[in-house]
């Protein structure tokens, strides 16, 4: 072997060597440590609301409320990839699913919003798609009829 292949050699024997053992930065990401993440759920009696750890808080009003979408993304499982969208009159509030307090959610959903669909929960995929699960005018349509 001549002297220019031997240095080659060498050169990426270093390289190598030393991006297999050069530390790590250690991720600062939330999401990839802490169960639900660094996003959460509050609840109260006039709202719902989910802390976003680079965005503002986002709030709406029960009463605010005119349609609930969920989202699903191609983001998973990196970052959350099942949202619930809290629509009403230019306000809102996104919600993933892995969210901390999220299970809390199911109830409300059972007390304040009749009709919702949770078939659509169940089949949905891992796709970038969006389906309306609860409107406030279906289920006034059902109030009528009920």
């Amino acid at each position: 072997m001549n002297t220019p292949t031997i240095l080659i050699v060498l050169v990426g024997i270093v390289i190598v060597a030393v991006w297999m053992f050069a530390p790590r930065r250690e991720s600062k990401e939330v999401w990839e440590t802490t169960p639900g993440g660094p996003f959460e759920v509050i609840l109260t009696d006039e709202a719902i609301s989910c802390i976003h750890p680079k965005r503002e808080t986002e709030t709406i009003r029960w009463d605010d409320i005119e349609e609930i979408r969920l989202v699903t993304t191609t983001e998973g499982p990196f970052l959350p990839d099942m949202w619930y969208l809290f629509v009403g009159d230019g306000k809102g509030c996104s919600i993933p699913s892995e969210a901390k307090g999220f299970d809390q959610c199911w109830d409300v959903f059972k007390a304040r919003f009749p009709g919702f669909d949770y078939g659509v929960i169940l089949q949905a995929g891992t796709s970038d798609a969006q389906q309306v699960i609860w409107t406030k005018t279906s289920n006034k349509r059902m109030e009528s009829n009920g």
